[in-house]
C-alpha cells in the first residue's frame, strides 16, 4: 500500500493536498510513502460493509454496536453478580470517547477486540481457568491484533481481557495471579509477533519488496527519543502526552474519585477493607502500569502519534479502578463466577 502525505501550505491545508493526489507524481508538498509493512487486515471487513452501507450509515452502525457490546458487558457482569465492575467499563469506555471512536474506523478494530475480549473472558473464563485453552485464547487475542489493527492502541487486546480475569477472582494469592496472567501475556505476545513477522515475510514474497528490512527500521524509529523531525523529548513528555485522556476528560477523573468514595463507604459497612484483596489490588496495579511500560518502548511512535495512543490508558482507569474494588469484602464467600453470593 502507498499512501500520499501533503505538508501545509499558505493556500491549503494537507487534506485537500491529498485529495489532489491522484497519481503517484510528486511535488513540493506532496510525497508517497510504503506501507507495505502493514497488513491492513480490517479492510477484509470495510470494503465488503462499504459495498451496501456509505460511510455515514456505517458511522451510526458502528456506534450501535459498540453501545450494544458495552450494555452486553454491563449486563453480563450483572448476571456473573460482578456489578462492582460496571463503573471501571464505563470509565474506560468514557476515556476512549466513545462518539470519536464509533466515527473511526482505525480506531474501531482495537475497542472490539479489547472489549470483546473482556466479554468473551467474563462469559467464559471461569470455565477456561486452570486449562491450556486460556493462554491459547490470548495468543488467538495476539494474533486478531496484529492481523486487524494498524498499530493504534494493539496492547488494550491483552490488558482488558487480563482485567476481566481479576474481576472473576479477586480473592486469589500473587502466585495464583502470577501463574495464570504470565502464561496469558507470554501467549499473546507469540501470537502478535509472529503474525506481523509473517505478514512482513508474504509482503516480501508477494510484493518482491526489501519488507522485513522496512519494518525493522520502522521499529528503530518508532523506539527512538526524538521525533521524525528530530525533536527530542523525554519519557515525562510521552507521558505527558498520553495522560492527556485523563487530564482533559473531566467525566473520567470525576467517575474515579466517587467510585473510590462508593468503594471505601462500602468496604466500611461490610466491616472494613478486605485484607484477602491485596494480592489481586497488587495485580491489578501492575496491569495499570503497563501501558506506560508500552510509551517508553515505544517512545516515539507514542510521542507522535498520542492523540490517539492516549486511549490505552482506559486499560489504566479499568485496573486502577478493579484493584480498588479488591478491598471491597465479598457480601458474602466467593466461589465462582456464577456464585450468587459475590457481588
Amino acid at each position: 500500500m502507498r499512501c500520499a502525505n501533503a505538508r501545509y501550505t499558505d493556500n491549503e491545508t494537507p487534506v485537500f493536498g491529498v485529495i489532489k493526489a491522484d497519481d503517484e507524481t510528486e511535488s513540493d508538498n506532496i510525497y508517497w510513502r510504503d506501507y507495505a509493512r502493514y497488513w491492513h487486515g480490517y479492510l477484509i471487513l470495510l470494503r465488503p460493509l462499504l459495498t451496501v452501507f456509505d460511510l455515514k450509515e456505517l458511522r451510526f452502525l458502528n456506534q450501535a454496536l459498540q453501545q450494544l457490546l458495552i450494555a452486553g458487558l454491563c449486563v453480563l457482569l450483572y448476571r456473573r453478580r460482578r456489578s462492582l465492575y460496571i463503573v471501571p467499563v464505563l470509565a474506560a469506555w468514557l476515556l476512549m470517547i466513545p462518539s470519536a471512536v464509533a466515527m473511526s474506523m482505525q480506531f474501531s478494530d482495537m475497542f472490539y477486540l479489547g472489549f470483546g475480549g473482556l466479554a468473551v473472558i467474563l462469559w467464559q473464563g471461569e470455565r477456561l481457568r486452570g486449562t491450556d485453552a486460556l493462554p491459547l485464547l490470548f495468543m488467538l487475542f495476539g494474533i486478531l491484533t496484529a492481523f486487524f489493527d494498524l498499530l493504534t492502541v494493539p496492547l488494550l487486546s491483552l490488558l482488558l481481557p487480563a482485567c476481566g480475569l481479576l474481576m472473576l477472582n479477586r480473592q486469589g494469592s500473587l502466585r495464583q495471579y502470577i501463574a495464570e496472567l504470565f502464561p496469558c501475556a507470554v501467549c499473546w505476545a507469540a501470537g502478535f509477533v509472529l503474525m506481523w513477522g509473517m505478514k512482513w515475510v508474504l509482503a516480501s514474497v508477494v510484493l518482491h519488496q526489501d519488507v522485513i528490512g522496512d519494518a525493522l527500521r520502522e521499529i528503530g524509529i518508532c523506539t527512538a527519543d526524538a521525533d521524525g523531525t528530530g525533536t527530542a523529548f523525554t519519557w515525562k513528555d510521552v507521558f505527558s502526552r498520553n495522560l492527556r485522556g485523563i487530564r482533559d476528560n473531566i467525566s473520567v477523573p470525576v467517575i474515579s474519585a466517587l467510585y473510590l468514595i462508593g468503594c471505601t463507604v462500602t468496604a466500611i459497612r461490610r466491616g472494613g477493607i478486605a485484607q484477602k484483596g491485596l494480592p489481586c489490588a497488587l495485580t491489578a496495579a501492575c496491569v495499570a502500569c503497563a501501558p506506560f511500560l508500552w510509551y517508553l518502548v515505544a517512545s516515539a511512535h507514542s510521542y507522535a502519534h498520542s492523540y490517539f495512543t492516549y486511549r490505552l490508558t482506559a486499560a489504566t482507569v479499568m485496573a486502577a479502578l478493579c484493584a480498588a474494588a479488591a478491598f471491597v469484602p465479598c457480601d458474602g464467600p466467593q466461589l465462582s463466577a456464577d456464585a450468587t453470593a459475590s457481588p
